[in-house]
């Protein structure tokens, strides 16, 4: 039993570092904007990276959110760069991107549009609400 005037010292974190994922996007922003990947943030929207070829063209863009980093933009580039990310950063997957932050994302039949739908989000606050 615990004594009022005693103190519990704790050896290891159940959960991990409340700053791990401070950290984590620190480097993984630092890594985005350095050399061989040489993204820029967007001045509007600094979590918004722009990615220009070499005639200053935007060929890629990424919205990274702690650690799902969803990239879209001609295939070719965006694999050039997941590539070069994965060096850098611990990855995994490299999926086609259909879930982030609460949005389904999917393509259209014909391929060429992205659809966005937040009707999985919608009907999780209807289920909690007990509705």
């Amino acid at each position: 039993d615990l004594q009022a005037d005693e103190v519990l010292l704790c050896v290891k974190p159940l959960y991990g570092m409340k700053q791990a994922g401070a950290r984590f996007a620190t480097k993984r922003d630092t890594t985005m904007t350095g050399p061989g990947l040489e993204f820029s943030s967007a001045r509007a929207e600094p979590s918004l990276f722009i990615h220009k070829s070499a005639s200053g063209e935007i060929d890629a863009i990424s919205a990274p959110h702690v650690d799902d980093i969803p990239m879209a933009g001609e295939a070719k580039v965006v694999d050039a760069l997941m590539a070069k990310l994965k060096e850098a950063l611990p990855m995994t997957g490299g999926d086609e991107v259909t879930f982030h932050l609460k949005v389904d994302i999917s393509r259209s039949k014909d391929g060429r549009r992205l659809e966005y739908s937040q009707t999985r989000y919608a009907m999780d606050i209807i289920k909690e609400a007990g509705m």
